[in-house]
């Protein structure tokens, strides 16, 4: 039986859900947002599979890439929908031409992120673009599985942890099953990001409705399950990596709609860069990540993926120009991988591996965050007036000449 001594021994994954003979296992949201295993002890019969399919509990070794390329789709139209160079796509499309399913996250329509499949490329919209909150993996391990011992090509995308929770889940090797990943930092709180996104659409609809300046109430309002919107507002998109400033500042915007009535109706975007917008800094500063990504079980490539995909801020070569809309680095790590990739005819030179880690540590590190615990003890400040202070130069130096006091204690 699956049993949680500490929140760090489990990354969500859900494996253990979709393998329990006996459905006795649900994924519960604890306080700060993020699921975990749930077990009805009455249902239990003790057979040890969810213990078995555990990829905290059994990790692989870790690996090293056999290649590693920078890349890119020559579409740009895909590369500014992309996280960075669009390779993720025409992998997907060459799965799909095969007849095959891709699975991927999207958002739902509540605005969460969930992990779903799609047979036909105009699915594949929907998974483009870096989603900054921990996936709901749903029961996508079972559909893959199924599709699998049908005989159909599957391509998976996830986290590294989930990859290695498909793996696991599946217990044996498919040569119809393309697993891919990319270099995490880590999970955010789906808790947390609803925190944000409440405040910004309150926000939004006070400035418009009643030509009040946009500050932001001392009060948290936190949804427990959904955003709840205004009266005639929208969210039509939320982007994590918009380009429109470019690739090396992209932005986290949202494409609001409000029907203010009958005959007037305004489509807005509310978008503020990486270094301006108060989510992605605290997500940067690892505020509120999941607690096993501080000893995240899958880094040094033990996911088991067949290619790991990431960005590649930094490419000094010559061969592909750096237009700012993205460029991807691809690390190949294994032999069907090397395949898939040399398939689908993008345009890419090699590199070395430590070119690559020079800007992407987190394909072997894990995060520290000394200040998750303060963030989540905060009860009485708004989410962007708690990033403020957690940002602040004096709550930092504040904190540091603390640690000197401490460390320098006779």
């Amino acid at each position: 039986m699956i049993q949680l001594d500490h929140k760090q021994q489990c990354c969500g994954c859900g494996a253990c859900v979709q393998r329990c003979p006996k459905q006795c296992i649900s994924m519960q949201e604890d306080i700060e947002g993020f699921l975990y295993p749930s077990v009805d002890d009455s249902a239990c019969i003790d057979c040890g599979m969810c213990e078995k399919v555990c990829p905290v509990i059994h990790r692989d070794d870790k690996r090293v890439p056999i290649n590693c390329y920078a890349a890119t789709n020559p579409d740009e139209t895909i590369r500014k929908e992309s996280s960075s160079g669009g390779i993720f796509t025409m992998l997907a499309e060459k799965v799909l031409d095969q007849g095959g399913v891709v699975f991927g996250a999207a958002w739902n329509e509540k605005w969460q992120v969930v992990h779903k499949y799609t047979d036909n490329k105009g699915g594949l919209s929907a998974f483009r673009g870096s989603k900054y909150v921990q996936s709901i993996i749903g029961n996508s391990y079972k559909q893959a599985e199924e599709f699998l011992k049908d005989g159909r090509f599957v391509l998976f995308t996830g986290t590294p942890c989930q990859i290695a929770g498909l793996k696991k889940f599946l217990g044996k090797d498919y040569e119809n099953l393309l697993a891919v990943d990319f270099i995490c930092h880590g999970v955010p709180s789906p808790k947390v990001f609803r925190w944000y996104l409440q405040e910004e659409i309150d926000q939004f609809a006070a400035q418009k409705r009643y030509d009040k300046p946009n500050k932001c109430s001392s009060v948290p309002h936190i949804p427990k399950e959904d955003i709840i919107l205004p009266d005639g507002v929208q969210i039509r998109k939320i982007s994590f990596r918009d380009k429109r400033k470019g690739w090396k500042t992209f932005s986290l915007a949202l494409s609001v709609f409000e029907e203010i009535d009958c005959r007037n109706n305004r489509l807005e975007t509310i978008s503020s860069t990486l270094h301006e917008n108060s989510f992605l800094k605290g997500f940067l500063n690892d505020y509120y990540l999941r607690p096993i990504c501080e000893k995240c079980p899958a880094k040094q490539f033990k996911s088991g993926a067949d290619l790991t995909i990431a960005d590649y801020w930094g490419y000094q070569g010559n061969i592909i120009e750096d237009d700012d809309t993205g460029i991807s680095a691809v690390l190949l790590l294994t032999v069907k991988g090397e395949q898939a990739f040399e398939s689908i005819g993008c345009l890419s030179c090699e590199v070395p591996y430590n070119d690559i880690l020079r800007i992407n540590a987190a394909a072997e590190q894990s995060v520290s965050a000394p200040y998750r615990a303060y963030f989540f003890k905060q009860k009485n400040m708004s989410f962007n007036q708690v990033i403020t202070k957690l940002t602040s130069r004096r709550f930092v130096d504040k904190l540091v000449r603390k640690f000197w006091l401490i460390t320098h204690r006779e």
